[in-house]
């Protein structure tokens, strides 16, 4: 079960009001058509969402299609919306009781993604700017954990983003690399722990991308990190923020420490 799919289903407030009806009951589609102001065919295209996330299963018996909850959905937003001492009923979980607006944790999830975009002017070529980035991250990135933590990003597709904390394998996994090109482009898949701002936020999508461009003997460093999440102005103003921080106090004077020294320095101090 593919935890993406699932907020993309539950973005739209039709398909939860589906759930809560399936929650009751199995249901024909017939009957479901008939508490809603749309079309059959409409219904059809959500309950197809659904079934594609794995949210429901159908069973057909002659001409009638039978809507079923998955149960291991149902237990999938228990544990991740409600928590040990939250509601058990769907109803009041995805906030679908009569007058009530949907829970804010799923309200935003049709919104427009929040996107964050910043350009930083390096005076360095861009295969300097590209070891930065992957091979010296270590040097510039803020750890999570503890000072004593290691920040590792493996520079091949698939390769983690990570925070070890020993060798022993724990850690923080950031993200995962799924696009890169030496010296041009980097792209990375993140998890809710990529940034504080985001991490008990449910993110549908997480995408980052560094893109290097040379000018003039430089190199425009452009970042891009997209997020389809229930996201509101503070967090937004805090993802914008945090990303301010990282390359303009800390990325940057790391790629000037890196020029003086013609090479990725032995020590993770910025001075």
């Amino acid at each position: 079960m593919s935890e993406v799919s699932i907020w993309m289903a539950l973005s739209d407030p039709k398909r939860r009001q589906i759930i809560n009806l399936l929650e009751e009951k199995p249901h024909t589609t017939s009957e479901l058509s008939q508490h809603f102001d749309v079309s059959r065919f409409a219904i059809m295209k959500h309950l197809k969402v659904l079934e594609q996330a794995n949210v429901i299963t159908v069973k057909r018996e002659g001409r009638s299609r039978w809507n079923i909850l998955n149960d291991e959905m149902v237990r999938f937003l228990r544990t991740n919306l409600a928590g040990s001492d939250g509601p058990h009923n769907l109803a009041d979980i995805l906030g679908l009781l009569p007058g009530r607006w949907p829970a804010h944790s799923l309200a935003g999830m049709a919104a427009e993604p929040l996107c964050i975009e910043q350009t930083l002017l390096l005076h360095a070529v861009p295969s300097t700017i590209f070891e930065a980035l992957t091979r010296g991250i270590n040097a510039w990135w803020m750890p999570r954990a503890s000072s004593s933590s290691e920040i590792r990003l493996e520079p091949f597709v698939g390769g983690r983003f990570y925070e070890a904390f020993d060798e022993a394998g724990q850690g923080i996994l950031y993200g995962t690399v799924n696009y890169i090109r030496q010296d041009e482009e980097l792209r990375l898949h993140g998890t809710p722990e990529l940034i504080e701002q985001i991490e008990k936020t449910y993110i549908a999508d997480n995408i980052l991308r560094f893109l290097l461009q040379p000018q003039d003997g430089g190199t425009i460093l452009s970042l891009n990190h997209r997020l389809a999440c229930s996201a509101d102005e503070t967090t937004r103003i805090g993802v914008d923020s945090h990303w301010r921080v990282l390359l303009e106090q800390r990325f940057k004077p790391f790629v000037e420490k890196v020029l003086a020294a013609g090479k990725i320095p032995d020590t993770t101090e910025i001075s």
